[in-house]
């Protein structure tokens, strides 16, 4: 008796039938690819700000560009310093980009990457602003020698008192700042609970009144001494334009981290706005040595013209004569001398 065979079993897939790529694109584009709703609420300021950074380094660049082109003959310090803040502004940049790219077009992407990357953006910021206030005290105190010299003692007494000014407001404002940013560093790297999140904003409150109040300080200090001096000299276009960032930018986008850490849960757009302000520092830095005459400048300059003091005729008159009289006087003295002395040799000799 023969085995039994069982037929074999055939599967059939009926799969369905597969849309024409017009039926596809016309799905996709009926489709909204986020509701607004779930938005991440930061998105908007997070994306007006990475528009603002961007322009400010396409005028840094530009400025970059117009020293290399200006100044190929420069002291390698001040080349190193322009190469170092811009390659700066560059990596934070990058990083600016790469953290504006998670909050607004990729919100997948993990928090953690995110909140590391603002607080590298951070440390990057304390250091061009850090180098950035270094130089104009510098710049500040040459400045203050080169008049001293010259015996202007108004002007002197005028940019001593400022200089010892900034160099306080200059360590106050870096000291709480970036001393706020380190220990929001430390915060951001570690678990942040909803008790640090309120020491975290109570400290950043008191970081931003600090560098508001210490900024208006140093604008009004540089206003005083420039109406002061009337020098007419490139330091004068150094301090307007560490006026500007010192006063303004730091003031504006700090006021900008102050409404958004009140408006709800810390995020990480306050540091983003807040970085930002070290655009302004290497803007005014590489402004300032545009600001110089060129090396082949001098040879065509006219002569220098100094400016002496109102004197009275008559006491002008006075004083030559007298002076006159000392001259003769001492003149006569000398022949006087040297007529005895040349007739005791004579003397020795018979």
């Amino acid at each position: 008796m023969g085995a039994l065979t069982t037929p074999p079993q055939v599967i059939i897939l009926r799969l369905p039938p597969t849309p024409p790529l017009t039926t596809l694109v016309q799905l996709r584009l009926n489709t909204p690819l986020r509701s607004m709703s779930s938005l991440n609420p930061s998105a908007p300021a997070t994306f007006v700000a990475c528009l603002v950074s961007m322009g400010f380094f396409g005028v840094i660049v530009t400025q970059f560009i117009l020293y290399i082109r200006r100044y190929p003959k420069d002291r390698m310090f001040l080349k190193l310093l322009v190469y170092g803040v811009t390659l700066l502004q560059a990596a934070q940049q990058v990083l600016f980009t790469v953290n504006a790219w998670g909050v607004v077009i990729n919100p997948g992407v993990s928090g953690q990457v995110l909140q590391r990357v603002t607080a590298s953006n951070i440390l990057i910021d304390a250091v061009i602003v850090a180098i950035s206030q270094a130089f104009y005290a510098s710049r500040i105190w040459t400045c203050d020698v080169y008049y001293a010299g010259r015996g202007m003692r108004k002007i002197h007494a005028s940019i001593s008192s400022s200089k010892l000014l900034l160099i306080i407001g200059t360590e106050v404002h870096f000291g709480t700042g970036q001393h706020g940013a380190v220990f929001l560093v430390y915060k951001i790297l570690s678990v942040v609970s909803s008790d640090d999140d309120t020491m975290i904003k109570g400290i950043l409150i008191s970081v931003n009144a600090v560098t508001w109040s210490t900024g208006l300080l140093l604008s009004a200090i540089f206003v005083y001494s420039l109406l002061k001096s009337r020098t007419g000299s490139s330091f004068r276009v150094g301090w307007i334009l560490f006026v500007v960032n010192a006063g303004t930018f730091t003031v504006v986008w700090g006021i900008a981290a102050f409404v958004l850490l009140l408006r709800g849960p810390y995020t990480v757009v306050p540091g983003l706005l807040y970085v930002t302000g070290s655009n302004s520092y290497t803007m005014s830095l590489i402004c300032s040595l545009l600001s110089r005459f060129k090396p082949e400048d001098w040879e065509n300059e006219g002569p220098i013209e100094v400016e002496l003091p109102d004197i009275n005729p008559g006491t002008f008159v006075l004083s030559t004569v007298e002076a006159q009289a000392t001259s003769f006087q001492t003149h006569t003295a000398e022949e006087q001398s040297v007529k005895a002395s040349s007739e005791d040799g004579a003397r020795g000799s018979g």
